[in-house]
């Protein structure tokens, strides 16, 4: 490392990301498979000539996409922030972009401090498929009976334990979550068809939580479940007796909630002299 770097304060580094996650086995570096945490690290290496782990808010599944993933590194080179999203995205591939880069405080933590997320699960429903939609949303023939998917939803609001909606293989301690709001809705598509959003918010989400949430809802608006078929797989804590896990390529995570802009403020004290706190940045 060169001098001048090395008398460079450490800084913390928040990504904001969007990407494609049809051709990649999930955000987590996997040893042999393609992952968008190491798309980026390699990215930043090209950068600063020293590999930056990264930190994310969630880790999204293989096939899954992400519209405001937020992730973040620590670092000692002096690139001016207003060039680090530019910098990276020279060497990525066309289906990750980060969209801006923000200098936070060294005590910022982008999983610990978020507050909730909200992902959107989509379904195209036509006749035939559709070219463009069918990586990033779950097609279906007929028709939804929304109303019933709405009413379904509402035993789903609040704090639960949603053990029948996760995964047998996830490794969380336990899936008591809170759900905020679970909101249905649908536009038109043309030429033919529509798109329905199952947009769900959470303080956090188990492993295929919101794919069998989605799932589940999907199942009672095909009418091959009761509504009330919903609350009794909620009371009962039993994987089976949920729905299907819906297919990853409808599911997106759209947005990631923090506390107090102040937890984002960068330490005067670390930050490069000649890296000015703009405001516009922040």
């Amino acid at each position: 490392m060169s001098n001048s770097r090395s008398q460079t304060p450490k800084r913390n580094i928040r990504l904001i990301v969007e990407y494609k996650g049809t051709h990649y086995r999930g955000w987590q570096r996997q040893k042999d498979l393609p992952s968008v945490q190491q798309e980026i690290e390699i990215a930043i290496k090209k950068i600063t000539g020293v590999h930056q782990p990264l930190t994310v808010a969630g880790r999204t599944d293989a096939g899954v996409h992400a519209l405001e993933q937020v992730a973040a590194f620590f670092t000692h080179h002096p690139l001016p922030i207003q060039r680090f999203a530019r910098a990276i995205n020279h060497f990525l591939p066309k289906d990750i972009c980060i969209h801006r880069a923000d200098e936070v405080n060294l005590n910022f933590n982008v999983r610990e401090h978020s507050l909730s997320k909200q992902y959107v699960y989509s379904i195209y429903q036509a006749r035939e498929r559709s070219a463009i939609e069918a990586e990033r949303s779950h097609w279906i023939r007929d028709p939804l009976d929304l109303q019933s998917m709405q009413q379904a939803s509402k035993c789903l609001i609040g704090e639960n334990d949603f053990n029948a909606f996760r995964s047998v293989h996830c490794d969380a301690a336990h899936a008591i979550r809170m759900i905020y709001s679970i909101n249905i809705s649908q536009e038109q598509r043309k030429p033919c068809g529509r798109m329905i959003h199952l947009t769900f918010h959470g303080n956090a989400f188990c492993r295929y939580m919101c794919r069998i949430l989605a799932g589940t809802l999907l199942e009672v608006g095909q009418q091959k479940r009761s509504i009330e078929s919903v609350a009794s797989a909620l009371k009962s804590k039993d994987r089976q007796l949920a729905g299907m896990t819906a297919p990853a390529c409808g599911l997106t995570l759209v947005h990631v909630e923090y506390p107090d802009i102040h937890l984002l403020l960068p330490d005067i004290k670390t930050r490069p002299a000649s890296i000015p706190l703009q405001p516009s940045q922040l």
